[in-house]
C-alpha cells in the first residue's frame, strides 16, 4: 500500500523503515521499555529483521501487517516509538470469536515518552485508519501489569474482553503471566 504518513496534531506516523533503525534498536533493548512485552527485548539482528519484513510488508500487493514509526513534530520529527495493526483473517481462533474481518493493534514508545497521551494520539488515528480499510473490529492485549498499555485502551474506546488470558513474556519466559485482551467495533 502507498502511504506517506498519518498525522495527528503532535504526530507523524510514517510506514517503519530502516531510516531510524539505530533509534529503534536502543528502545527494543531497553528492559525497562520491554519487560511487560512477548517478543521484546530484541538484538539489533532481530530488529533489523522485523524493520525488514515491515518495509516487505509496505510494498505488497497483500499487506497485512501496517507498522507505523511515530514521529515527535515539536522536537523536529524526534522517531519515539512505534505503533503497529495486523490483519488476522488467517487466524482460526481470531475468526471463530470475532469473524473474518479482524485487526490486532499494539505499540511501544520510549519510556521517556510514556505519560504524555502519545501512544493514545497515536492509537487513536491508526483506529481512523484501519477503519477506512474497512476493518471491523480492532482488538490488543497486554500484560495485565501494563497499566499504561490497557489505561490507553480505554482512553481509545475499547472494552476489556478478557482478563484471565495467559502469555508468556520473553523476558521472563518461564513464568506464566495473566493477559488481558480488549475490543472495539469499527
Amino acid at each position: 500500500m502507498k502511504i506517506s504518513c498519518l498525522e495527528t496534531s503532535r504526530l507523524f506516523l510514517v510506514p517503519s523503515s530502516m531510516k531510524y533503525f539505530e533509534e529503534r534498536s536502543s528502545i527494543s533493548s531497553d528492559i525497562e521499555n520491554t519487560r511487560l512485552m512477548m517478543f521484546l527485548p530484541s538484538t539489533k539482528e532481530e530488529t533489523f529483521s522485523y524493520i525488514k519484513k515491515c518495509e516487505t510488508q509496505w510494498k505488497s500487493e497483500n499487506q497485512t501487517l501496517f507498522e507505523f514509526d511515530i514521529l515527535l513534530k515539536e522536537q523536529n520529527n524526534k522517531f519515539i516509538g512505534w505503533i503497529s495493526f495486523e490483519l488476522l483473517f488467517d487466524n482460526p481462533e481470531i475468526v471463530k470469536k470475532f469473524g473474518n474481518n479482524c485487526a490486532d493493534m499494539g505499540w511501544l514508545l520510549d519510556k521517556n515518552f510514556w505519560n504524555k497521551g502519545f501512544a493514545s494520539e497515536s492509537a487513536k488515528c491508526v483506529l481512523e485508519f484501519t477503519k477506512s480499510l474497512g476493518v471491523k473490529k480492532m482488538i490488543a492485549q497486554c500484560d495485565a501489569e501494563n497499566i499504561g498499555s490497557w489505561r490507553v485502551m480505554e482512553k481509545i474506546g475499547m472494552k476489556k474482553y478478557s482478563d484471565n488470558g495467559i502469555r508468556y513474556n520473553k523476558s521472563e519466559p518461564n513464568l506464566a503471566k495473566t493477559e488481558f485482551m480488549y475490543t472495539i467495533d469499527l
